[in-house]
């Protein structure tokens, strides 16, 4: 019953696949504070995810986001050729963020423990490209295998990682286990290129497939690199104890961010489609459906967890980390931005370079806040410019849209409801704030 549900759509699997990750992630960071309570070590761990991530999310996610549509538009044939040569880059990208890592790792991040460095190095280089695994089955439609994939992978990352800390071994022992854990993936990856592609170099399509993400690549490194950049000023500005506590505090709802991650991927290809076959307002309403069914999950959720988000904190962290608690509230107001898609819309459209635009200013606009609000009102300074930056996005987005295309708001949001949920939420948390 349960994996008919999750493999209904090939949306849902998708939605699974990146829940199953993040809320492993959550789960281990839950574990950690109560099976260690050792800080130190936490800020290790979340430093060690920290730098992997610095280095290679602006390309694992721009050569993913760009190979479905890149994929679904292509014959048989060269959809096999367009498998290999996806890979190949994810490969050669992961050799080079590796070795940055191990020369520059320990300049950047001082505060890293050198025997931890060659871990590192390893683990970036097998794990990075590994993410192509959930993307490829999705592609294929093999929806069952996704989901089923997803489940015992971050199952056996969960226990990677907490079993040595629970026998009260060192924590590198949790470092060999993550270690591990990436190499198998990779190598289940190999297994998949093997039946999916055409292993046969093809310098065109090589360089086809690079003009097709640079631009999705462009446009995730400057989105994502604010976040990157509100942790290297935090760990930099503040003590070990202070930057475990931003970690634990700035995160949002992963529900409702992995919800919203897996429809926008999946609707930006249904645009296209749309686009190509002259249904476009078929596949706006549709998403404008979509939206109001999360919208309808993502704000109870989100104003139950502002409401009891301090007992919850002291139940899963302790009472050492209570401190947190109003960096993550500030967080979740995050999901008015997450629950609308013009990015989404933008993406199907092709409008690369203007999104690409947009993010840069969002960029500057984040970063500029983040140094200015951080002397104003320390810590929490840097979550207060995440959401003005996220929220300028997605209007700025929304209002070029209506001037080139004629999409309005409207087209794609269900404005009614989503003003009365925004509505509620934000007097929700100035009732708290008072």
């Amino acid at each position: 019953m349960l994996i008919s549900f999750l493999t209904h759509t090939g949306s849902r699997s998708l939605q699974y696949f990146q829940l199953a990750r993040f809320s492993a992630l959550f789960l281990i960071s839950i574990l950690l504070a109560r099976l260690s309570g050792d800080k130190i070590l936490i800020s290790q761990y979340e430093l060690f995810l920290l730098i992997a991530g610095t280095f290679t999310f602006f390309w694992v996610n721009g050569i993913l986001k760009a190979f479905l549509p890149y994929y679904s538009q292509a014959d048989i044939l060269k959809r096999k050729e367009i498998v290999f040569h996806n890979f190949l880059w994810l490969c050669l990208c992961s050799i080079f963020s590796s070795t940055a890592i191990y020369f520059t790792g320990t300049l950047l991040y001082p505060s890293l423990n050198q025997e931890y460095l060659l871990w590192l190095v390893i683990y970036t280089f097998f794990s990075a490209p590994s993410y192509f695994t959930e993307y490829l089955l999705f592609a294929e439609n093999k929806r069952k295998t996704l989901v089923l994939f997803s489940t015992i992978t971050f199952i056996l990352m969960v226990f990677a990682v907490i079993i040595p800390v629970f026998m009260g071994k060192p924590f590198v022992y949790s470092l060999y286990a993550l270690v591990i854990f990436s190499i198998l993936r990779f190598f289940y990856l190999v297994m998949l290129i093997g039946k999916s592609a055409k292993p046969a170099f093809n310098f065109n399509l090589f360089m086809e497939s690079a003009i097709y993400f640079f631009p999705i690549l462009l446009i995730t490194l400057a989105g994502g690199f604010a976040d990157y950049f509100d942790n290297i000023l935090v760990s930099n500005l503040f003590t070990k104890t202070d930057f475990t506590l931003f970690r634990y505090g700035a995160r949002e709802f992963p529900i409702i961010l992995l919800l919203a991650n897996a429809l926008s991927i999946s609707f930006s290809s249904q645009i296209a489609t749309g686009l190509k076959n002259n249904t476009l307002n078929k596949e706006l309403l549709n998403l404008k459906k979509e939206s109001l069914q999360l919208m309808h999950i993502a704000f109870p959720l989100t104003i139950l967890l502002m409401i009891f988000s301090e007992p919850l904190f002291n139940l899963l962290y302790g009472e050492s980390f209570r401190d947190a608690v109003f960096i993550f509230r500030i967080y979740l107001l995050l999901v008015i931005s997450r629950v609308v898609f013009p990015q989404a819309v933008s993406s199907g459209l092709l409008l690369n370079k203007m999104m690409a635009t947009v993010s840069i200013i969002e960029l500057c606009v984040h970063v500029s806040l983040s140094v200015l609000f951080i002397n104003i009102f320390g810590i929490k300074g840097v979550a207060y410019a995440s959401l003005i930056a996220f929220m300028l996005e997605k209007i700025v987005l929304g209002l070029y849209l209506k001037r080139r295309n004629n999409i309005h708001f409207s087209d794609y949001i269900p404005t009614g409801w989503f003003l009365i949920y925004s509505g509620t939420l934000i007097i929700v948390f100035l009732t708290d704030f008072f």
